[in-house]
């Protein structure tokens, strides 16, 4: 698909290898302007004045490109931009790449921010289609400190999504995604959402302490020292060290801890727990103690018969002895031509 990243990130970790990456809009192309956001980064991203661009030929592709799959991971809609941004050509589309996908039994979920994802609800057969779920991304509960990294709806909105979701019998998921080491790594605010969560319905949590480049973490600490934060600004940047990579992260050490004491406070109250990229699989990190993103939320599908049917729902990149008779598909990373008819 044209919009596939199958990448392994530059410092060798595994990044989303058997998920097809879609977005609505161009890469930072999103008017939350996080300020942490890794796809500003990115060459020619949105600097919020000129005109916001979508793909405007989405859904034509996605459909051609379809026809030609014989096995499709599933669909992570969107990586680097809010697929229910309040911009009408981006409800639009995301809508009918909702419904399209919906309609030919494929794998699929959201991640955003925005409360327009509940148009989605009225989506006739979406609420009770098994191959489906939902993931809102929060940094903080913490009304003043999400406004200052994000232009995005405030944690209460947010949460509400999340509720009026699990009502509906929907899978739902809470990113609490970048934790930003040193402001809001306070573990009695993080407490005190993940208590939130569990009361609403939300069945598993998402955490990562970010990665980035030094142009990000600049900015993030000069936006904090703007909005009063300076003992915070100064934790931060002496927090996030500089890894081969080039990027700046927490050091590994204090990773492990802070995601040991975020799994307890999430099962103790009968939710699941994961780390999204933040811990090296080559190392041994990705283990029964400390998971790896959406765990067996998403299936691989394989065109039976001109019908799309699910090959099981487990992580193909653990996977050593394929049940389905597809070891190409645990190939790293995934080959576009191993996908196709």
């Amino acid at each position: 698909l044209p919009y596939k990243r199958n990448a392994m990130s530059c410092d060798g970790e595994r990044k989303c290898p058997h998920m097809l990456l879609l977005d609505i809009a161009k890469p930072s192309h999103c008017i939350h302007r996080c300020v942490f956001c890794y796809a500003s980064e990115y060459p020619e991203s949105w600097n919020g004045s000129t005109p916001l661009l979508v793909y405007g030929n989405i859904v034509k592709r996605l459909k051609s490109e379809l026809k030609k799959l014989k096995i499709c991971p599933p669909f992570y809609i969107s990586p680097a931009s809010d697929p229910f941004q309040p911009v009408k050509e981006v409800l639009i589309r995301s809508l009918e790449v909702t419904e399209l996908l919906l309609k030919h039994g494929l794998s699929f979920h959201h991640v955003t921010k925005s409360p327009l994802v509940r148009r989605c609800l009225d989506i006739d057969g979406l609420t009770e289609y098994p191959y489906y779920h939902l993931q809102v991304s929060l940094e903080t509960v913490n009304s003043d400190k999400a406004r200052t990294l994000s232009n995005a709806p405030p944690p209460r909105e947010r949460m509400n999504i999340l509720e009026e979701f699990s009502k509906e019998g929907v899978y739902t998921i809470l990113r609490l995604d970048p934790v930003i080491y040193g402001f809001t790594s306070d573990l009695d605010e993080i407490n005190e959402l993940i208590e939130w969560a569990s009361s609403i319905g939300v069945k598993h949590v998402i955490s990562s302490t970010g990665r980035f480049k030094q142009r990000t973490l600049l900015k993030i600490v000069e936006r904090l020292e703007e909005n009063g934060y300076g003992e915070e600004a100064k934790t931060v940047y002496s927090t996030y060290v500089r890894e081969v990579s080039d990027y700046y992260r927490v050091p590994l050490k204090l990773r492990i801890k802070f995601h040991r004491t975020l799994k307890e406070m999430v099962e103790k109250r009968g939710m699941y727990y994961s780390v999204c990229q933040e811990l090296n699989w080559s190392r041994g990190l990705d283990s029964a103690n400390l998971p790896n993103c959406e765990g067996e939320r998403n299936w691989i599908m394989i065109r039976v018969d001109n019908e799309w049917r699910p090959l099981c729902n487990k992580s193909c990149t653990l996977c050593t002895n394929p049940a389905c008779n597809l070891p190409q598909l645990l190939d790293q990373p995934l080959k576009p031509s191993k996908l196709r008819m």
